[in-house]
């Protein structure tokens, strides 16, 4: 869900300011976005060299792939 999230914010930023402008935005976005994840700054550093829609998706995937959903009856403290 939250890979989501990120990819509508990324497709709104496209459509505003087109492909250039977006990728340069989205790097500070994914500071914030996985501060606290599992894997953190190995996300952060791969988002700092954002160049492209190509390797924005590529985070994300990875991004993804690494928190998987949450099962919605899950019980407290389910791993994140």
């Amino acid at each position: 869900e939250r890979a989501e999230v990120l990819r509508e914010h990324f497709r709104c930023q496209r459509e505003l300011y087109g492909d250039f402008v977006a990728c340069r935005v989205i790097r500070r976005v994914v500071h914030w976005f996985v501060k606290g994840s599992s894997g953190a700054a190995q996300l952060r550093e791969r988002g700092n060299h954002i160049e492209t829609p190509e390797q924005f998706e590529e985070l994300v995937a990875v991004y993804a792939a690494s928190h998987p959903v949450m099962p919605a009856d899950a019980p407290l403290g389910y791993p994140r």
